[in-house]
């Protein structure tokens, strides 16, 4: 027999988070305990950029309780992250409303376990790197499943991740995100000289198409051109280093190799033709704006926390050198806290210095979007501001900049976690790899999650309005 709580709770309606999929329905699951104590998400499924409403019912008025987060990634490595909160008069807490007085965060922020998960001590008690391991779904076919547990009182990071034993928990509910919609297709690019990984979404097309770029990582990251194409956009994530058989860390690098990506989304039949965008990040940034400079395709591009001039990899054409490696001292600076920081020369924040990116030479037709982050530890968000300077003084007014508060260098889809820091591995280096530096990428919990949601929502607005001109298409981005 059902209490009249439980009655209450699983009657309720709920509503599903603004931007969820149209015509998928908002679920809840509820672990139901001899206790008195429910704990409930909604959506229980759903795309990571869906913002989980959790709600726990049935506590004591003003009762303690620790939210506890954790999930695993692809190579099944655990990431874990715990909020202390107070139960209002009523025995209630929501992530929408209440305060969270401690633990990885405090304030009210919805997306606050979300963003502050990290790796737990007994994933990188033999290998300290993987304390700064990022989490991410090398396999985006399969959910990231999350289980939420209530427990009692006020437990410290000691407490939980000790082999101290744990009080019984209050309540334990699970839910999931994945990263490709019902639908879209996953399609591997090899042999096309080129290497990447196309998605297409659901129907025949042809769909409007995104060239998605990630900064010197390197590798094959392709959880957000699966978002792309879960929110309508066909999109070729692009490896162009430290993937296969392409160079580790190269020096240089052939402007032909971006423009057959740009032509592979051109001649697939799922695609528009005519008109595509590019979202770049970090180092992509640069090939962004390039290409946008040189490409009459390309009508829309999004660049995240760039530099103004050309570091560390030049581009050729034809075997000349076209865009060649800024000249300047590039400084890598020891903070206090033992965190690595780049430091790029004052001077190439000058919009007339003759190696900026050349944003005058895109189109009038194409729109540019410079996002940065003004807490970016890695580079700085005067390098936007520079690009926009340039842009001005030689009569542009196609190139717009938006400067998100508190946030650090990496702006991933909501709501992954934030990144404070992370690991690189120059081509030189011989040490032990436990010993690589350990850089600074700023921002905060609480901000960066803010970021995020801020940065999609300007991202997909800006592809939808220069690539999508149906009207029930724009509606879909919209929703």
């Amino acid at each position: 027999m059902l209490s009249r709580c439980q009655r209450l709770v699983i009657g309720g309606v709920l509503q599903a988070v603004r931007g969820g999929r149209p015509g998928v329905t908002a679920s809840l699951r509820i672990a139901v305990r001899s206790s008195s104590v429910l704990a409930s998400v909604t959506p229980e499924n759903g795309l990571i950029d869906v913002l989980p409403r959790i709600k726990v019912e049935g506590l004591g008025a003003k009762e303690k309780v620790t939210l506890q987060l954790s999930t695993r990634d692809s190579d099944d490595m655990e990431f874990s992250s715990f909020a202390h909160y107070v139960a209002s008069p009523g025995g209630i807490i929501s992530n929408m409303a209440n305060i969270s007085v401690g633990g990885r965060y405090q304030g009210v922020s919805p997306a606050g376990l979300m963003s502050s998960l990290k790796t737990t001590p007994d994933v990188y008690v033999d290998n300290p790197i993987l304390k700064y391991k990022r989490l991410g779904k090398t396999n985006v076919t399969t959910p990231l499943n999350y289980t939420l547990t209530v427990l009692p009182g006020h437990l410290t990071e000691g407490d939980l991740y000790s082999e101290r034993r744990l009080p019984k928990s209050l309540a334990t509910t699970t839910f999931s995100r994945t990263f490709m919609a019902p639908g879209v297709k996953r399609i591997p690019v090899e042999g096309e000289k080129i290497e990447g990984t196309l998605f297409l979404p659901a129907g025949h097309g042809p769909h409007p198409a995104v060239l998605d770029v990630f900064g010197t990582e390197g590798g094959l990251i392709e959880q957000r051109a699966a978002m792309l194409a879960s929110r309508g956009f066909a999109s070729l994530g692009l490896a162009y280093m430290n993937y296969k058989h392409l160079p580790y860390r190269p020096t240089s690098l052939p402007l032909e190799y971006f423009d057959g990506a740009v032509d592979y989304l051109q001649n697939h039949e799922h695609c528009q033709k005519g008109a595509m965008g590019i979202l770049g990040s970090s180092k992509g940034c640069d090939f962004a704006i390039i290409l946008a400079s040189r490409r009459k395709e390309v009508k829309a591009i999004v660049t995240i926390n760039g530099t103004s001039a050309n570091f560390n990899i030049s581009l050729t054409f034809k075997g000349e050198d076209i865009f060649p490696i800024y000249d300047g001292n590039f400084e890598i600076k020891r903070r206090p806290d033992d965190f690595s920081q780049c430091l790029l020369p004052e001077d190439s924040y000058t919009p007339d210095h003759p190696l900026s990116l050349p944003v005058e030479d895109i189109a009038d037709d194409c729109e540019a979007l410079l996002i940065t982050s003004d807490r970016d530890g890695f580079l700085t968000y005067r390098a936007g501001v520079a690009l926009l300077e340039r842009a001005r003084l030689r009569g542009k007014d196609n190139i717009y900049t938006l400067c998100l508060p508190g946030a650090g260098h990496v702006l991933d889809v909501p709501y992954l976690p934030h990144i404070p820091y992370t690991t690189i591995k120059p081509s030189n280096y011989q040490g032990d790899v436990k010993s690589l530096p350990v850089f600074w990428f700023g921002g905060n919990y609480y901000d960066s999650a803010r970021a995020t949601e801020t940065f999609w929502r300007y991202t997909l607005n800006h592809f939808s309005k220069k690539l999508i001109h149906e009207p029930e298409m724009r509606k879909l981005q919209e929703e």
